[in-house]
């Protein structure tokens, strides 16, 4: 590269005609929004060949970052067993559903459905600051000169793209809300519960058989005169018992005869038995009459009295028994339930199946969402924020730019390559009057 083409030609005297200028100023903004364009659509080939640049950038944050990071997000990162337990039991209520409660599907979808939202605007704004990238990037020859001008139009394009990208995040969040919205059960690719169920069945008689082929494995012979070890075992255990209870049975009735008076007698009655049951009624009768004696004494409340009365209890209680039953009523109170009551213990056989349910549909219909978000963010991003900004880059130039009394700043050449530039072409001079000379100086010697 030689001196002269490193600072360019002078510009074009354009004098004072204005209209001169504006056209200038035009057909510079023509050639940067055409490299603009360009560049985006491929066809802006100037530079090497050892990575991607311009548009193909944009297709690989959406195509290989974007899609990617969604397909690989699963439900189960942060959902626990215990989450899924607990939602179901919020969505039955009072009562148990005799089904599955369609509430706990749709509460814990929507939480998986919110999670798409942050990668979906970050791809919009990975792709923004690819585009601010771009504008930074377009190189126009004629264009490099003008500082003033350059500036200016990657400002003017900078707004243009924050401009787009507004509306670009809005109708992102409108797409993930109408899949907030409604939960489309009905959707071509959902597995619904009754396929779920019915894999779930065909799982379960899978295993039964396969435990049913390994006990026909085993050898039973009881046409032979072979028990099985079950058999055997009750077999063994009964005798135990009839053996236990032949034992125990002569040893009580050995018993009862050493008393004295068997069990017969007492029932019929003797004079010595009546005597006893005399005494012991009697004793009683004074231990009441002491209690009541005690209660007056003490001066219990009238509810305890009502307990403990005639009416409710038989003469025969002592204040022992009254003791105890009192502190066991205090022991039996109802204790208030903590602020917050999570689920604990092993879930119950209809509880896993729930749960396995709600597993198997919430990865169906949250496959059935990421297609539909990986197919409708790059498509939003690409029309409102890339298509659309090449469609107002242009127009807001003119817009901003097209103006008489800025053109002559726009047009003004930077100092510094002004000056070089006449340095430079002091020194081509005097370089050509030295080979003129020694041109001479060869021909007469």
């Amino acid at each position: 590269m030689c001196i002269r083409d490193r600072y360019g030609d002078a510009p074009v005297d354009l004098g004072s005609d204005q209209t001169a200028k504006g056209l200038y100023v035009l057909a510079l903004i023509n050639k940067f929004c055409a490299a603009l364009n360009e560049m985006i659509t491929g066809r802006y080939v100037r530079g090497g060949y050892g990575e991607l640049t311009g548009g193909a950038r944009i297709a690989y944050i959406l195509n290989d970052i974007f899609k990617k990071t969604i397909v690989a997000l699963d439900p189960f990162d942060i959902l626990t067993d215990e989450a899924i337990r607990t939602a179901i039991r919020n969505a039955s209520g009072i009562s148990h559903a005799l089904f599955l409660p369609e509430g706990a599907f749709e509460n814990l979808i929507r939480q998986q459905i919110v999670r798409l939202l942050e990668p979906s605007l970050e791809a919009s704004h990975l792709v923004f600051e690819e585009l601010r990238r771009m504008v930074l990037t377009v190189k126009v020859p004629d264009l490099a000169r003008y500082d003033v001008l350059s500036q200016r139009i990657a400002q003017v394009v900078d707004v243009v793209l924050q401009r787009c990208l507004i509306p670009t995040d809005q109708m992102i969040k409108s797409l993930i809300e109408i899949e907030l919205g409604f939960v489309n059960t009905d959707h071509p690719d959902f597995v619904g519960a009754t396929a779920s169920l019915l894999a779930m069945t065909a799982e379960d008689e899978a295993n039964a058989s396969d435990r049913e082929s390994v006990a026909r494995a085993r050898p039973i012979r009881q046409a032979d005169g072979f028990k099985t070890d079950q058999e055997e075992t009750k077999d063994k255990n009964t005798a135990a018992q009839l053996k236990k209870t032949k034992t125990a049975q002569p040893e009580l009735l050995k018993e009862e005869d050493q008393k004295g008076n068997s069990i017969w007698s007492y029932i019929w009655g003797s004079s010595k038995k009546a005597d006893e049951l005399e005494v012991k009624l009697n004793s009683r009768v004074q231990k009441d009459k002491k209690l009541e004696q005690e209660l007056e004494n003490n001066e219990l409340s009238m509810s305890r009295l009502h307990l403990f009365s005639t009416e409710t209890y038989p003469k025969q209680f002592d204040l022992a028994f009254i003791q105890r039953n009192a502190e066991a009523r205090v022991a039996t109170r109802l204790q208030a339930p903590p602020k917050m009551i999570k689920v604990e213990g092993n879930p119950r056989q209809r509880e896993r199946l729930e749960m396995e349910l709600v597993k198997k549909l919430l990865v169906s219909y949250f496959d059935v969402v990421k297609k539909n978000i990986n197919d409708s963010v790059p498509k939003t991003i690409i029309t409102m924020l890339v298509n659309n900004a090449r469609t107002m880059c242009e127009r807001e130039l003119v817009l901003s730019l097209y103006k008489g009394d800025a053109l002559d700043e726009l047009l003004s050449e930077n100092a510094y390559i002004v000056k070089a530039r006449e340095t430079t072409r002091k020194q081509l001079v005097s370089l050509h009057k030295s080979l003129s000379i020694l041109a001479e100086f060869e021909s007469k010697y």
